[in-house]
């Protein structure tokens, strides 16, 4: 993860508070926290007193960390950590204006920080070595979508052209019903109108547009499931396409599924 010296300005700001309505972090909590993702340091105390090594202000300590830690995974690991730690007990309006102010930071710089599960994720284009396995399928192919449906425990989310199997559709309704995080993004077309499936009844639905003067379409083909897998290939989820000569790959990896993650978004963020 790799943010500006003004985000990680900001960022110091909100970690190491000194007042407010975000919650407050004493010098030997911020220690923890910065050690939870692999810091070794110390609170010196004694009776010449006590604080932070070298002397440094919470806030000079934090900014500290926080440079040492940019433009790899650790800082990304870091902000979730913190995240998800620091909203712990807050009531719904103080988390919504704590989330809020951490995604003003980082928006700009290309993250965003989603809730998955009850957890919150950081979710950006970044590429490190991560190590994807992937499967290629030529047969079969709903079938294998909907295997992979069904193994899905916190997250679906779907940017698909057109949308018209009631198979796979009825799959997505019953992960929904379990509680998954269920998105699709489809094209505001004929032929996903005529399907007459009832997308919005049961989880969130954005319906795309023809753009342009030449009525340039989304003809994406791809699905996220828990931000480790991506379905991704020339199927879109159509009867149809079960009988002509179509091929899906299934990648597992956690950094590529986050690319396909802030590509959704994205595309579920483009004006109308």
């Amino acid at each position: 993860m790799n943010l500006s010296e003004f985000a990680l300005d900001a960022l110091k700001g909100v970690i190491a508070v000194e007042s407010g309505e975000t919650p407050y972090f004493s010098g030997p909590q911020l220690i923890k926290l910065f050690n939870h993702v692999g810091f070794r340091d110390t609170y010196r105390s004694g009776f010449t007193g006590e604080g932070l090594r070298s002397n440094l202000s919470r806030r000079d300590y934090t900014l500290n960390r926080l440079e040492r830690m940019n433009k790899s995974r650790q800082l990304k690991d870091f902000i979730e950590h913190f995240v998800n730690h620091a909203l712990a007990g807050l009531d719904p309006d103080q988390e919504a204006k704590f989330f809020s102010r951490i995604n003003q930071i980082i928006k700009p710089e290309g993250y965003i920080i989603e809730k998955i599960d009850e957890e919150y994720r950081v979710i950006g284009n970044d590429v490190y070595e991560d190590q994807i396995e992937a499967t290629a399928h030529f047969e079969d192919i709903q079938k294998q979508i909907i295997d992979e449906i069904r193994n899905a425990k916190y997250m679906i989310w779907a940017a698909v052209a057109w949308f018209t199997d009631d198979a796979i559709f009825n799959e997505l309704v019953s992960k929904s019903k379990e509680g998954v995080n269920v998105q699709v993004i489809i094209n505001d077309d004929e032929i996903n109108a005529r399907a007459g499936l009832p997308f919005e009844d049961y989880f969130e639905t954005h319906k795309i547009p023809q753009r342009g003067m030449y009525g340039n379409i989304m003809h994406n083909k791809f699905c996220v499931i828990d931000l480790k897998t991506v379905i991704s290939g020339s199927y879109n989820w159509t009867k149809k396409a079960a009988y002509n000569n179509e091929s899906i790959e299934v990648k597992q990896g956690r950094e590529l599924a986050e690319q396909y993650a802030a590509e959704f978004i994205k595309l579920k963020n483009t004006p109308i």
